[in-house]
């Protein structure tokens, strides 16, 4: 309970503040070159390339994939809208590894700005998180999918005049992915690397909130 209540108190006050930021800017991101991460831990840059290593996979897990698959383009329920560049509603993310804080903040942000709240993965896939094994390449692969159809939806919203705050995006799941390839802070790559990219393919939020906690990683080898 204690743990709630100062999450509420500490999600209020970032409200206020974003409050302020979002009702006041009207930004357009461009789109960036993709490029792919190697090794163990994989970024996945484009949907081509999600698409890829799930056929890559079907020797063992063909069923699953089918299922994902499945799910993935019934989401698709109307035709795709394009993306006004001029004067609209803005689409929010809200990011960070506190799942609570930022599930409050989103909900509280988008009921303050009369927005609706969507969340990653989106409903029509929500009950396929537990399809593939935790911390494994093919539940990465899922992850990013998921954030099409979730990019799909904010779209739709947007294109009646209706602002979005989503609950996680494709900065978080990066942040994840190049912490687990970098175990030093001192190992990681420059500002303005490719790998802090955004896809190409996938609508990039107006405004974008992280919500940064301290880490206590110690920064040793």
């Amino acid at each position: 309970m204690k743990t709630l209540i100062k999450n509420t108190m500490r999600a209020e006050a970032i409200v206020g503040l974003l409050c302020i930021i979002a009702t006041s800017t009207f930004a357009y991101i461009p789109y960036y070159k993709p490029f792919p991460a190697q090794g163990k831990f994989v970024l996945f840059k484009d949907m081509v390339s999600i698409l890829q290593y799930f056929e890559s996979q079907r020797g063992n897990f063909s069923a699953d994939i089918d299922i994902v698959l499945k799910a993935y383009h019934e989401c698709f329920f109307t035709d795709d809208v394009p993306r006004s560049t001029g004067l609209r509603r803005p689409f929010v993310a809200i990011e960070g590894k506190n799942r609570l804080l930022r599930e409050t903040v989103a909900r509280m942000l988008a009921d303050k700005l009369g927005a609706r709240y969507l969340s990653v993965p989106p409903k029509c896939m929500w009950s396929l998180i537990h399809v593939f094994k935790k911390k494994s390449l093919l539940r990465n692969a899922f992850f990013a999918l998921s954030l099409y159809p979730a990019a799909f939806n904010a779209r739709q919203l947007l294109s009646i005049g209706t602002p979005v705050v989503i609950n996680g995006y494709w900065t978080e799941q990066a942040a994840y992915v190049i912490d687990k390839m970098y175990q030093r802070t001192r190992d990681l790559p420059r500002k303005g690397s490719w790998i802090y990219d955004y896809p190409r393919d996938l609508m990039v939020p107006d405004l974008l909130f992280y919500l940064n906690e301290m880490d206590n990683r110690v920064n040793s080898p």
